[in-house]
């Protein structure tokens, strides 16, 4: 009888150590993925992802961070955008009666008026997972917009707000952002290396 509590205290022992063992190790194997550098994407990327009918998919060579849970996600785009002339502070993606949209609010820092702005935003669903933001399943879109008039980003602006109709959005509701480039009326450029 001892024996036998003894067996099964040694095996129940291994299979929690198993478990936790395997949970560490994942972790660690996550952890070590989500700090590799954004992957830059190719042109043979971008044409299959076009070809897929993705929503605006980013230019060849922008830089994609890889999937991750939001927490890890708003640190690691907070990291990369740090020192950037324009950043966005707040992004969701909404369905309404004409289908789903995309809203961002931008902060500018730079001193003229912006006219147009192109970026990469990244979609989370409401539990903070990577959620797919277009057709072929990716977990982000690329998105860009001419301004015009109104709805040109003044000089030092503390906040703007732009919107995006969307066309392949599943359960994404959170969007997290990064400008890639941007002009201004003065014909000051910026676009990110």
């Amino acid at each position: 009888m001892i024996r036998k509590i003894i067996l099964g205290a040694l095996g129940l022992t291994l299979v929690i150590g198993a478990f936790f063992a395997g949970y560490v190790l994942g972790q660690a194997k996550l952890e070590r993925e989500w700090r590799l550098p954004p992957m830059v994407l190719t042109e043979a990327q971008v044409s299959k992802l076009r070809a897929d009918d993705a929503n605006p998919v980013p230019p060849p060579g922008t830089k994609v961070l890889v999937a991750m849970p939001l927490e890890r996600a708003r640190r690691a785009v907070g990291e990369f955008t740090a020192k950037d002339p324009v950043r966005v502070t707040l992004g969701s993606v909404g369905r309404g009666d004409e289908g789903a949209e995309m809203s961002l609010v931008v902060k500018s820092d730079v001193p003229c008026a912006i006219t147009s702005l192109e970026g990469t935003a990244y979609g989370f669903d409401s539990w903070g997972r990577s959620a797919r933001l277009n057709r072929g399943g990716e977990h982000f879109v690329g998105f860009g917009k001419k301004l015009e008039g109104k709805d040109e980003i003044a000089a030092k602006a503390p906040k703007a707000i732009l919107s995006w109709p969307m066309r392949h959005v599943e359960a994404a509701s959170i969007a997290l952002a990064q400008v890639d480039r941007y002009s201004c009326a003065d014909g000051t450029k910026w676009q990110r290396n």
